[in-house]
């Protein structure tokens, strides 16, 4: 019979014969089988006769899921019932797989949501083996990102497709048992154990999401040992992680803006001569701009959700140390009362009663063409739309009580592209007022490694105090013009 049912199966699965069978033509397939095996000399084991009822095409139809065949013009055998009532308790015990049908249709979502997470955290499963060629360490590759897409339409198919056996062996299973009460209880009991099954492979899938994010390109490159903690807020280790990427770190601009370069450009094209290559350079640097706004890219969910934590979070504030190129979190509260305690030191800084933009730009910009002359001011000084230079602290983490630094910004302000101009013209003279100058740690040892130094004698540092503040501005105003008086000529 083992024979007779193998054979059976093969000639089903002929392509050709799959969307043309019937009862009549399986069962009548099924007797030509078995009779060539009989006159072969294979015999059944029990002694017993092969006949093809109602019951025995059940059973076979359950064996190999041939559930879109429907019995048509046969009649149903007195003992069906009593076939029917034993073959339902073996349905129970041989084909118990046919009853555990909830985890075929479960575990395809288990396994399509966790593509999901994993496309949405930037991570990629190592058993498809992706990692063994990503060598430059490349966060998340486009081609791992189109991959996981394709797999994630796979695993919809797999979970329809699982769906519908699942529906199918639900009536199979109502076919094979007696009554509703028996159908009630084997349900009830296949619910059950698929419930424990797909819950226990939730779990596996969850536990192998958190491995991969923890192991991940972001992950690695986050370096949360840098970052310094001394507000009130405990951080989460995702919230450090955001972090530790860096404070220049930026997250991807907002698909509007893409339409703001090209109106640029465009207006750019508008009021310049152009010939026909910079129209064709067009066409590149657009493709390139719409590049950078394509969807996928950015910060994983998981630091997406740390951020917009962080940004509901109005008490506090990230800025970078003053030394060491660390990361400080402190509180709103004590940043602003260190801050004021540096202004209130009236005799480097004085209180305004009025906003001072316009009347300094104007007195910067006419005292500034009087000395250089309009054409040389126009073209290395002069600021479009400036602004006020913009003050603020950098915690001193290697002090106690960690004060601030104060910075005075000049970025955008009036004066900053004179600075950047006096910053050319002055830099090569550094260090040449005074053999006591150092540069570096190894310019300092280079310097006395020559001389005998005895061997109980100690090294002693001394830190000043508001250093730039206390500068002799008079002495250093008359080196400075010194310098420029004997580099001028070159320099206009």
């Amino acid at each position: 019979m083992e024979e007779m049912g193998r054979l059976l199966r093969l000639w089903i699965d002929v392509p050709r014969r799959s969307n043309s069978l019937s009862t009549s033509l399986v069962t009548t397939k099924a007797l030509s089988i078995y009779n060539d095996l009989h006159k072969k000399g294979y015999e059944v084991k029990d002694g017993s006769s092969f006949s093809t009822s109602k019951c025995w095409f059940d059973r076979f139809k359950v064996q190999v899921a041939l559930h879109n065949i429907k019995m048509t013009g046969e009649d149903v055998p007195q003992n069906y019932k009593q076939e029917t009532l034993l073959y339902s308790h073996k349905g129970v015990t041989q084909h118990k797989h046919r009853i555990q049908f909830k985890p075929w249709t479960k575990k395809k979502k288990n396994q399509r949501q966790f593509l999901v997470k994993c496309l949405e955290e930037q991570v990629c499963p190592k058993s498809f083996g992706f990692h063994k060629y990503n060598h430059l360490g490349f966060s998340f590759p486009s081609y791992i990102k189109e991959f996981l897409k394709e797999r994630i339409k796979l695993a919809s198919l797999e979970s329809d497709a699982a769906y519908l056996r699942v529906r199918s062996s639900t009536r199979t299973l109502k076919l094979l048992c007696p009554d509703d009460l028996t159908y009630k209880f084997l349900s009830r009991l296949a619910i059950g154990k698929s419930t424990h099954i797909s819950d226990k492979h939730s779990v596996i899938l969850s536990k192998k999401l958190t491995r991969l994010c923890n192991n991940s390109v972001w992950s690695k490159f986050s370096l949360t040992d840098n970052v310094v903690n001394i507000s009130n807020l405990s951080l989460t280790q995702l919230e450090l992680g955001v972090f530790g990427l860096g404070i220049s770190f930026a997250m991807k601009p907002s698909k509007h803006q893409a339409l703001d370069y090209i109106v640029g450009f465009d207006k750019f094209l508008a009021s310049n001569e152009y010939d026909k290559d910079l129209l064709c350079l067009k066409g590149v640097l657009l493709q390139g701009i719409m590049n950078c706004f394509s969807e996928g890219c950015g910060l994983p969910k998981r630091y997406k959700t740390a951020v917009e934590n962080l940004s509901r979070r109005k008490d506090i504030i990230n800025t970078k140390a003053n030394k060491g190129g660390k990361i400080v979190i402190i509180n709103e509260s004590d940043y602003n009362s260190k801050v004021f305690d540096l202004l209130e030191d009236r005799e480097t800084y004085e209180q305004l009663t009025k906003n001072p933009l316009k009347s300094t730009v104007t007195d910067f910009n006419k005292q500034a063409r009087k000395i250089v002359g309009n054409e040389f001011f126009n073209n290395n000084i002069l600021v479009i739309n400036p602004q006020l230079p913009n003050f603020y602290g950098l915690p001193k983490i290697h002090k106690e009580g960690t004060p601030l630094r104060s910075i005075i910004s000049n970025r955008n302000s009036c004066t900053n592209r004179l600075s950047k101009w006096l910053t050319r013209l002055l830099s090569p003279s550094v260090g040449t007022f005074s053999n006591s100058h150092i540069k570096h740690s190894e310019d300092f040892i280079n310097k006395i490694k020559h001389h005998n130094i005895p061997a109980n004698s100690k090294l002693l540092s001394f830190d000043i105090v508001s250093l730039f503040t206390n500068v002799n501005t008079d002495e250093s105003f008359f080196r400075c013009v010194h310098i420029i008086n004997r580099e001028i000529h070159t320099v206009l």
